[in-house]
């Protein structure tokens, strides 16, 4: 996409600000809002990549898509607010909140244990909203949460959301995207089996750990590789003995014996 194009005769892209596997994010002036003189008339739109606009990659446009329909009705101070979704021609995009600030990925080892604290009771508070909605995020990694200039915590990067328990074909094409191939993501998660909110517990518990030590609990492996070397995370500081319990349970790398819900994990962190 080139600076300067006007999309649906409302927004003008200004600059590319971020990118991922699917979608490249710009930062536009929302011509509208500009007419009712807002603090901010300033959105972010995410726009899916040339090569996934042919009816090949018609999972792309259903992702984009159900990342609007499905997150959109969530309002939380944690999660990043998506306005809507729409088509110009070929080119499908979304609209969300524009923000100042950086992704959690920059600031891993730049947080005292109080900011840790207070970043991981935030993103908590997030997720368990979202896992409230019907929602499973399944992208849970540093560089899909962003820390306003504030100093606020929200989840962002929806782009594998899929209903918990869903069978529909709209799930089914999500998940045809294939598997995650981060070191965030569960076992369960990387043998692209059927998610659960335990795999959004798992992803989370890594970033915790990480606000906390600085470093991944399985030295950057990918946990289906922790698994078969039978790799324990070590205890980290700045956790009392209720918090690392919880923490550690979050991190078992099978399913049946993980901390179930998120709920659980934002307890033991505001205590």
């Amino acid at each position: 996409m080139a600076a300067g194009l006007l999309l649906k005769n409302r927004f003008v892209l200004e600059e590319l600000i971020g990118s991922g596997r699917l979608c490249d994010v710009y930062k536009a002036l929302d011509l509208r809002r500009q007419e009712a003189q807002p603090p901010q008339p300033y959105v972010a739109i995410k726009i899916l990549m040339d090569e996934y606009r042919d009816k090949i990659n018609a999972h792309a446009f259903v992702a984009l898509a159900y990342e609007s329909f499905r997150t959109s009705v969530i309002n939380h101070p944690n999660v990043a607010s998506i306005f809507d979704f729409d088509k110009m021609g070929d080119i499908a995009f979304l609209t969300m909140e524009l923000m100042e600030g950086q992704t959690l990925a920059t600031l891993l080892e730049q947080n005292s244990v109080d900011k840790a604290l207070e970043l991981a009771v935030g993103i908590c508070r997030g997720l368990n909203c979202v896992h409230h909605h019907g929602v499973l995020h399944l992208n849970i990694r540093p560089d899909t949460i962003f820390v306003t200039a504030e100093g606020i915590a929200k989840l962002i990067g929806f782009g594998n959301t899929r209903e918990i328990g869903s069978t529909s074909d709209m799930d089914t094409m999500i998940k045809a995207l294939g598997p995650p191939t981060h070191a965030y993501a569960s076992p369960e998660m990387l043998a692209n089996e059927d998610p659960s909110p335990a795999d959004d517990v798992f992803s989370l518990a890594v970033v915790i750990y990480e606000l906390f030590s600085g470093s991944h609990p399985y030295g950057g492996a990918l946990a289906s590789e922790a698994l078969d070397k039978g790799i324990e995370p070590e205890r980290v500081s700045g956790l009392n003995d209720q918090q690392w319990d919880v923490l550690a349970s979050a991190l078992r790398l099978s399913r049946e014996d993980r901390l179930q819900t998120v709920k659980e994990l934002a307890a033991s962190f505001k205590s």
